[in-house]
């Protein structure tokens, strides 16, 4: 319309200022979108990442080149995204896009069954699933709260990502000690990846130090944010103590959902009616691998490792606590354990401390959550 305006201006012999084309509509996530759709988002925002979000993954990737007769890299494309390396792309129509950077996110729900099937024989040979961070949902009772009360985070939420979309571009490092612990940790985590056999947890354990180093630095982002400071450039040592652990609490969700996967596959039982198997054992206290094992017979008896992962799955759901015994670990159940995780973002108090606390809102579903 300004244009519009300008140009019978122009012939009417007024001289005005050519209006300006206005910027491309700025999109912050998409759903339901082809590769090329995705690439040409990119391209008129190369300055901004986007999500992904889907609440049913496996819609996502039963969509990889279904506008290509199943030819085509469009799950190529979508999962390079993790990288953030720069893309190039020229097409026989003439279209070219070239970027620096690439920063695509993709978030979602899916059925612990068909992930499963999604992941075949668990190999991974493109490294697609380690790129995830998989949670699978516990299932435990949902109560509906006694009083009316609520809580609101939106108008919460809405302040900090208007903030952080206005912060200048920067790069961020670690702090020398932050950078001493993390290049520790590294190497435990290497040494867990050469140790691996299987080349399906060998690709998550692998990617498992550059997620804690962007956990941290979203971490180190937001509490810069949330207390009304610009983000300094350097990420201090409990910001990357808490993205190494929060990596480890993913690698062990991968070691769970492997474990259930590979050795249990066959089981017409859920890993929530597992659960239930062990749980209804909580009268005795405490329990032992072998106590576990012997609900099953024959193919369906869990290794002792697979034990042991969901002896680590009913701790996080407060159901008790590992203990160590001569010879392995046991379990022992504790009435109204809920665990609670305070993360100290620096090693000096804040002058307004904020209390971190991870706690998980998982309804009744057996869901599998990734990000």
């Amino acid at each position: 319309a300004q244009l519009e305006a300008w140009r019978k201006a122009n012939k009417n012999g007024e001289e005005l200022e050519q209006p300006q084309k206005p910027r491309p509509v700025r999109e912050y996530f998409v759903d339901n979108i082809t590769g090329e759709s995705l690439d040409r988002i990119k391209a008129k925002q190369p300055n901004h990442g986007l999500l992904i979000k889907k609440d049913e993954l496996s819609g996502l990737f039963a969509s990889y080149n279904s506008y290509r007769g199943g030819r085509g890299s469009d799950k190529e494309g979508i999962l390079s995204g993790w990288n953030g390396d720069g893309i190039k792309i020229n097409r026989a129509s003439g279209s070219r896009i070239s970027l620096a950077q690439d920063a695509t996110s993709i978030a979602g729900a899916i059925q612990p069954d068909k992930l499963q099937q999604l992941m075949g024989d668990f190999q991974d040979s493109q490294g697609e699933w380690a790129r995830f961070l998989w949670y699978l949902a516990p299932l435990r009772p949902y109560e509906l709260p006694e009083n009316d009360s609520r809580f609101e985070v939106g108008t919460l939420l809405e302040g900090v990502y208007r903030t952080i979309d206005s912060l200048e571009p920067q790069q961020y490092r670690f702090a020398p000690d932050a950078q001493r612990y993390y290049q520790d940790w590294y190497k435990k985590i290497d040494s867990m990846k050469l140790a691996q056999s299987r080349s399906g947890l060998r690709a998550a354990i692998a990617k498992m130090p550059g997620n804690a180093a962007r956990i941290a630095g979203i971490l180190h982002v937001l509490w810069e944010v949330l207390e009304g400071r610009e983000p300094g450039e350097y990420i201090p040592l409990g910001r990357v103590q808490a993205g190494c652990k929060l990596a480890e609490f993913y690698m062990n969700q991968v070691l769970l959902i492997h474990a259930q996967g590979r050795e249990l596959h066959s089981d017409a039982d859920s890993l929530a009616a597992k659960f239930a198997k062990i749980v209804a054992l909580k009268d005795r206290g405490t329990i032992k691998i072998r106590d576990i094992q012997n609900l099953w017979s024959g193919k369906y008896k869990p290794k002792a490792d697979t034990v042991r992962e969901w002896f680590k799955e009913l701790e996080a759901m407060g159901k008790g606590k590992i203990v160590k015994t001569d010879r392995s670990i046991a379990f022992e159940f504790v009435d109204n354990l809920v665990p609670k995780q305070k993360l100290s973002p620096t090693q000096s108090t804040p002058k307004k401390p904020v209390d971190w606390a991870f706690y998980d809102f998982a309804d009744s579903g057996d869901n599998v959550d990734a990000s």
